[in-house]
């Protein structure tokens, strides 16, 4: 799976709430979301096995 972030190493500080099945649709989403001023430019697409949220 796939999300859109801003990544420190293995920490997560800001992500999109979608996640992406595979990494065209990731990157097309980020293109299309920076373009638009949605996202800004650090977001990156980011295969993760798992996601935890504490």
């Amino acid at each position: 799976m796939f999300i859109l972030a801003v990544l420190d190493g293995p920490v997560i500080y800001a992500y999109h709430d979608k996640i992406y099945s595979n990494r065209g649709q990731a990157e097309r989403a980020l293109t299309t979301m920076q373009n638009s001023k949605k996202l800004g430019a650090r977001y990156q697409v980011c295969e993760v096995e798992r996601l935890i949220f504490k």
